[in-house]
């Protein structure tokens, strides 16, 4: 799932590049790679992230390969420092928790963070009946100086979209 995700964001970020801008000093600076932390819960109830660099020029194969990397090397606390800087956006899932919602907090230096809940399966209605479908919350803060609510909106649907059709991120 994560790798999905990772490709779905970074894609989203393609369409919406100021979502990956950063506010410093006073002034607006323009995302340069799209570097994607992951989020990672450590058994001492630590959180790291590392950043997966230039997950926008990455197959989905790519990815995952690396996001695999990355978080094993964080559980066993052999991340170099500069795996933990420069990322534009992080990916923070509870969802593995059994998590269905929750309010994630932006990483400093990012302007966005997109919180995972559970996929679960709810009842959808649909043209002439009731379906059980799997179902996932996806909820995001944003750094208003740099992302207002209609482009964060924008960001997220594209997101949506990208997650409904997951079979062409592999393409």
């Amino acid at each position: 799932v994560t790798s999905v995700l990772v490709k779905a964001v970074s894609e989203a970020l393609k369409d919406h590049p100021r979502v990956g801008a950063s506010f410093e000093n006073g002034m607006l600076r323009p995302m340069r790679r799209i570097n994607v932390g992951i989020a990672v819960g450590l058994d001492t109830g630590e959180l790291v992230v590392p950043v997966l660099r230039n997950a926008g020029s990455l197959t989905l194969e790519e990815i995952g390969v690396q996001a695999k990397d990355l978080i094993s090397r964080a559980r066993k606390k052999r991340l170099l420092p500069d795996e933990l800087q420069g990322g534009v956006i992080t990916i923070s899932n509870l969802g593995m928790f059994g998590i269905e919602s929750f309010v994630p907090i932006i990483n400093p230096g990012e302007s966005a963070i997109i919180g995972i809940g559970a996929i679960m399966d709810q009842p959808v209605a649909t043209e002439g009946g009731v379906q059980i479908q799997k179902r996932m919350k996806v909820s995001a803060s944003f750094d208003h100086r740099v992302v207002n609510g209609v482009l964060g909106a924008l960001f997220l649907d594209r997101f949506r979209e990208l997650l409904e059709d997951c079979e062409r991120l592999a393409e």
